[in-house]
């Protein structure tokens, strides 16, 4: 009576061996191996190579198009700011001394036509707010250097530079934007030039007047 419940057991943990080791063997099947992770590997790097450089160029053509669009917008307001306060730019105040310290505030404020900055001021604000250069460090994008000469320094320690002299504005970084230095050097503020007048114009003689004087008598059969 008592082999028959021993059979029992010893049939028992052979079926569920058996079980483990089929499920062990499917584990393993299911598994990658090492050559198809290398080739999967493999496969990703070469992607990123040929992807990475393409997302770069898109970055940075991004960045071209933003610093040169805000470039051509500031130059706009601040010669829009000259035309409006009678030909003087925003780094100066109401006496016409320098005050570069206020020179964002002129464009973002309202100010008067003196310059003076004042909520009641009739004109502006020319822009919401001041841009960032996006090639500058996000902590001094906005900021503006001052100076005399014609051509900023490029230094990137400030976001744009201000001449003084033509109150023209450039962008201070050595990335993006350097030819427009060159091509867009004739936008400084001025005042345009009224047109000049043409030349008088000279009487016209007559279509029947001789060199020597008189006319030659019209031909009555032509019709006129």
């Amino acid at each position: 009576m008592t082999i028959l419940p021993d059979i029992f057991r010893r049939g028992g943990r052979r079926r569920a061996g058996t079980a483990r080791a089929r499920a062990e063997a499917v584990r393993i099947e299911r598994a990658f191996t090492l050559v198809e992770i290398l080739i999967v590997t493999l496969l990703l790097s070469i992607l990123a190579m040929v992807a990475l450089p393409q997302i770069q160029a898109s970055v940075m053509q991004a960045k071209e198009s933003q610093l040169v669009t805000d470039l051509k917008m500031l130059r706009r307001q601040i010669e829009a700011y000259a035309l409006q306060h009678r030909e003087r730019l925003p780094h100066l105040d109401e006496s016409g001394q320098p005050d570069t310290a206020n020179l964002i505030a002129r464009l973002t404020q309202r100010t008067s036509p003196e310059g003076k900055l004042t909520e009641d001021g009739v004109f502006g604000p020319y822009m919401p707010q001041f841009p960032a250069n996006p090639y500058a460090p996000s902590d001094v994008a906005a900021q503006v250097a001052f100076g005399t000469a014609p051509v900023p320094p490029r230094d990137g320690t400030t976001g744009w530079y201000y001449c003084t002299e033509n109150g023209l504005l450039s962008a201070n970084t050595a990335e993006g934007g350097a030819w427009l230095d060159v091509e867009t050097a004739a936008e400084a503020p001025s005042v345009p030039e009224p047109p000049a007048l043409p030349p008088p114009s000279l009487p016209r003689p007559p279509l029947n007047a001789l060199p020597g004087g008189g006319t030659v008598r019209p031909d009555p059969w032509v019709p006129r």
